[in-house]
């Protein structure tokens, strides 16, 4: 099997959340230029930042290219459930988004871990980034675990009402 072939885990599939992630992270990194070039930015932001330029928006275009790509290319694999609608496309796709924040969140834990104990030279950004990639993991793997019907259910309401409840 090539690496680009169309099976189920092949490299094509793992591209598009990956560029998606990459271009995700440009576009919320540079954010305030695209607060400034719609003309909402204040002394402070514009003393600080340039407006967006056509990288920028070169940028953000390819984060709708990979989105919409990542969902039309997303597939299933032999342990999850059929796609049934447009919908399980983009749970599809976000799951895989979410497996590779988790490879990043270790990735970032494991640099501050190193930085702080063996150089002795903590970062400042290490820790806040670590908690915003876990919180982006607990609201996407919801939804995927929404999708695949494998979320947490409480029995004790849904055995003391009739079915048609």
């Amino acid at each position: 099997m090539t690496p680009t072939s169309t099976a189920t885990g092949s490299m094509r599939e793992n591209l598009w959340p990956a560029a998606f992630a990459l271009c995700l992270a440009y576009v919320v990194w540079f954010f305030p230029r695209y607060i400034i070039a719609l003309g909402y930015g204040n002394d402070n932001l514009l003393s600080q930042n340039p407006a967006a330029g056509p990288l920028d928006y070169l940028m953000l275009a390819a984060m709708i290219v990979t989105l919409v790509m990542g969902v039309r290319t997303a597939n299933t694999t032999p342990g999850e459930g059929r796609v049934e609608s447009p919908f399980d496309r983009v749970s599809l796709f976000l799951g895989r988004c979410t497996m590779l924040l988790i490879v990043l969140l270790v990735a970032v834990m494991f640099y501050e871990v190193v930085m702080r104990y063996v150089f002795e030279a903590p970062t400042l950004w290490a820790n806040e980034m670590s908690l915003w990639i876990a919180g982006f993991i607990f609201l996407l793997s919801g939804i995927y675990a929404m999708q695949q019907r494998s979320h947490i259910r409480i029995f004790l309401l849904y055995d003391m009402f009739p079915r048609t409840v």
